[in-house]
């Protein structure tokens, strides 16, 4: 049962708007807004509060009762509130803040009952939610996605040599470096949207000119602007971002002239260190960018010489410099946001195309403008910028490390010795951190992408993408103590919907269905997003509980029917999804092996070869679906009695599989894979010797694959066989049994839906 934080009776005027306990709606007019359910809480609290003051820690008992919430949750979720009412944090109407001390109404409030008032039953209260309807050609194309996520992460371990041990030392804490630095952003008072770019771009541009200067370790952009600056504390803010010198100031612009203070502030003491004033004309921005830097590595590294690191990456075109910086304005938006704002990243590239026409000279734009259309997926168009930037200055880091991710993506030689390059050139690169510990996973090199993994999260310890780089990781490879333990960190350091879903998504992957599902349970009660049901469905359905996936999500995208084994439904889903968007791989690849579950194996083969398959899986082991893929493939070609071709392929399985595991791998995909292609080669009882390993992974089977895939087909019945399905519905119903107990138990605490 949810509980309330307030009764029911009678409705709240909040100055020109109307909250209705009741209904739970909030209206201006005849206009209902459309708040989320942490956002409605929030206003409901201060509406009980007002007149009154409302201190950080009092507002988060009350919207976040029992939960350990930090002051940058709470400043986010009043920027949100306040963008649903179209209030502005400059000049509020709504809502008024205290700096370090809260918040209050600042609209009159008063409570008007209603002669039919009543009380809300709880019997409604602990109504359950579901999925909302639509139709399935236009929205269940895309709800196989959180399958195709499961999938690539399980099948990661194809290219994973695991040492038979857990890292040894279980995710120390870092120690702080003498020399750990943190620019923070910089405040403006301004109402103008143009000075609020240009203080974030001055601190971007610092960032990147601190990062070139070798001795400092410097945390990364995404863990700097997660401060809170309106509750600023130094000695707190060091601390969580594990920095001993902390760097901000303010920017004031007018029409003529513009004023930026700098100060340094030690991280131990809290006190100010240094700080200097700037005044020049409007006009001089590129300027005091660059003196700004020299200044500040003055004052970090007195002996340091080699000034010119810090501007030979600047264009002297200021115009271009003022381009740059609305274009990693909008690019970083892009990247911030939980889905591709497209239009908006088209304006980013369309403000770098206009900046490398300003100055074509200028590295750094060509890189941008590359970057940029990569993460729009225009590979071939990022191709000339990105070598362009190379032949211009292939000495900066930010150009390396685009160059190694344009190699990758075209599959291309020197995407390594390019990411090597960038982190030579900035050891505190984290992104080229990321992509070379991806690089080291598909190799094998298990030490090297951990050490990697969580080198880049000392870097950026507020960054959620960082933990879940490194929790997926151990995850994939078995490492349960780790993946849980980053589990409990995420949970305590990002309380928000996606905090608990990856902290769900972790437990899993440990072999925790039952703590997914319910930290599930609370993304969704975080949020109104349906994709958490969705995925709660999912877990319910590996567990076997399918008639509760089914009154989770009444309307099942790919991912559950293929976990249902609803064939028949998955055929006409995908078919209809296919026929939508037939450029999408991972419908064709499940809508092949339901072909073959109902004997179907020409089709199958068809769709398949139209795919790409077997070439795109022999020649390209990275892309772990088609590799998934390719034993469906297998499947078929025996179903249609093309023996040589079939035996070929199922060896290349075999040998494939054995090849990653001779070092103990934990997880079940390459045992259930290998033991696939070995019945098909009708090598039964080697088959089932394979499978009794699976025993040894953390995580649950895929049930479709080992009952229903044909390779199987001959096993049905064996005891050996039967002997592991039975030990996998045992776990299952032991995880089944103790999801009952917890949601008894906990279930006023995650919030029933």
């Amino acid at each position: 049962m949810n509980s309330r934080v307030a009764d029911q009776a009678g409705v709240w005027l909040i100055g020109d708007l109307r909250l209705d306990p009741e209904t739970r709606r909030v209206t201006r007019a005849n206009d209902e807004l459309n708040l989320t359910k942490l956002s409605y809480r929030m206003l409901l609290v201060l509406a009980e509060s007002h007149p009154a003051l409302l201190g950080h820690d009092e507002l988060i008992d009350r919207v976040w009762p029992g939960r350990l919430i930090t002051p940058e949750t709470l400043s986010q979720r009043v920027h949100l509130l306040r963008q649903a009412l179209g209030d502005s944090g400059s000049t509020p109407q709504y809502i008024g803040v205290v700096r370090g001390e809260g918040y209050r109404l600042l609209v009159p409030v008063r409570r008007e009952t209603r002669p039919d008032d009543s009380v809300a039953s709880t019997q409604a209260e602990a109504s359950v939610q579901t999925a909302p309807v639509a139709p399935h050609a236009t929205w269940l194309q895309q709800r196989w996605s959180a399958l195709t996520a499961m999938m690539i992460v399980a099948a990661l371990l194809l290219w994973v040599s695991l040492a038979n041990r857990e890292p040894g030392d279980d995710l120390p804490q870092p120690r702080t470096s003498p020399n750990a630095v943190a620019v923070l952003p910089l405040i403006t008072e301004s109402e103008n949207p143009d000075d609020l770019i240009l203080a974030q771009g001055l601190a971007d541009e610092l960032r990147d000119q601190l990062g070139r200067v070798p001795g400092l370790q410097l945390v990364a952009r995404s863990s700097a602007v997660a401060v809170n600056m309106e509750s600023f504390d130094p000695i707190q803010v060091a601390k969580r971002l594990r920095a001993r010198k902390l760097i901000t100031g303010n920017l004031h612009r007018d029409p003529t002239e513009l004023r930026i203070a700098i100060q340094m502030i030690d991280g131990v003491s809290g006190y100010e260190i240094w700080s200097k004033s700037y005044r020049r004309s409007s006009r001089e921005l590129l300027a005091i960018q660059q003196q700004v830097g020299i200044d500040v590595v003055n004052q970090l590294l007195p002996d340091f010489s080699a000034m010119e690191n810090l501007t030979n990456a600047s264009t002297l075109n200021v115009s271009a410099n003022e381009l740059m910086l609305l274009a990693r304005h909008y690019e970083l938006e892009v990247r911030e946001r939980p889905e591709l704002d497209q239009a908006l990243l088209s304006k980013s590239i369309e403000l770098y195309e206009q900046t490398v026409a300003t100055d074509p000279t200028w590295a750094l734009a060509h890189t941008r403008l590359g970057r940029a259309l990569l993460y729009a997926g225009k590979v071939d168009e990022a191709r000339e910028p990105i070598l362009k930037a190379v032949a211009l200055s292939p000495n900066l880091s930010e150009v390396q490390t685009v160059l190694g991710d344009y190699y990758w993506l075209r599959r291309l030689p020197g995407s390594k010795p390019a990411w090597q390059r960038a982190l030579e050139l900035n050891s505190n690169n984290a992104d080229a951190m990321r992509s070379l510990a991806f690089w080291y996973w598909h190799q094998g090199e298990v030490e090297s992408t951990y050490a990697l993994y969580r080198k880049a999260l000392e870097l950026d310890p507020l960054s959620l993408s960082r933990h879940a780089d490194l929790g997926n990781f151990t995850g994939v490879v078995g490492f349960k103590a780790p993946t849980l333990e980053i589990a409990a960190r995420v949970l305590q350091m990002f309380p928000s919907a996606d905090g608990h879903a990856l902290a769900a998504r972790l437990h899993e992957l440990a072999g925790e269905v039952d703590t997914g599902i319910l930290l599930t349970m609370e993304a969704a009660e975080l949020s109104d997003d349906p994709a958490f049901d969705w995925h709660r469905a999912e877990m319910y359905a590996s567990l076997g509980e399918n008639e509760v996936a089914r009154q989770i999500d009444p309307n099942p995208g790919l991912g559950l029917l293929y976990l249902l084994r609803d064939y028949p439904a998955l055929i006409a889903v995908a078919e209809a999804v296919n026929r939508i968007n037939p450029d999408e791989i991972m419908p064709k690849y499940l809508l092949a092996f339901a072909y073959n579950v109902s004997g179907r194996f020409a089709d199958s083969i068809r769709l398949l070869h139209s795919a790409g398959l077997p070439e795109s899986a022999l020649s390209d082991t990275r892309r772990a679906r088609d590799v998934e893929a390719l034993m469906t493939l297998i499947d078929a070609l025996y179903g249609t009695g093309a023996q040589s071709e079939a035996d070929e392929l199922a060896e290349w399985i075999i040998e494939f599989t054995q090849n990653h595991m001779h070092n103990g791998a934990l997880d079940w995909w390459p045992v259930g894979y290998g033991s696939c292609a070995l019945a098909a080669r009708g090598l039964h009882a080697a088959a089932e010797e394979l499978l009794t390993k699976l025993a040894t992974s953390p995580r649950l089977p895929w049930v479709p694959l080992l009952r229903d895939a044909p390779c199987f087909d001959a096993l049905q019945g064996r005891e050996s066989y039967e002997s592991v399905m039975n030990d996998i519905e045992t776990e299952r119903k032991k995880l089944r049994e103790r999801l009952a107990l917890r949601l008894v138990n906990e279930a006023p605490t995650v919030g029933l839906n």
